[in-house]
């Protein structure tokens, strides 16, 4: 169940369509891939992953991907781009948990007593130097 999240075929909310485990070698820079497979994992919410990896490449880099929801190759290639530039890596990182923390909280799917232990793992993937 949990790999089916990085290589499901025919759900465009997984990698599936974006080269499975592969798209995630494309990207440069090993922490930046981590956040994505976690986020893949772990989202407590799974239509709202592509979106989330999109509005987070957008705030970066407005207007740099569709916010359709779909991840493939495009969302890819922006994602890995972001994260080749130690600048932009560091914009992507924290606005990507940014996004993860608000969709939880919106979404309501955890509750507020899980809400602290959630922040904490998806604030573990923030930049860092």
């Amino acid at each position: 169940m949990l790999q089916n999240a990085i290589t499901g075929e025919g759900d465009s909310t997984t990698l599936g369509k974006a080269g499975g485990l592969a798209a995630l070698e494309t990207i440069p820079n090993k922490e930046t891939a981590a956040t994505l497979a976690d986020m893949m994992l772990s989202s407590p919410v799974p239509k709202t992953r592509g979106f989330m990896v999109q509005r987070s490449i957008n705030e970066v880099a407005p207007g740099s991907v569709s916010e359709d929801g779909k991840i493939g190759p495009k969302t890819i290639e922006a994602y890995a781009a972001l994260s080749a530039d130690p600048r932009q890596r560091e914009a992507l990182l924290n606005a990507f948990a940014d996004v993860r923390i608000a969709d939880v909280e919106q979404t309501g799917v955890v509750s507020p007593a899980e809400f602290a232990g959630w922040r904490k793992r998806i604030d573990h993937f923030r930049f860092r130097k």
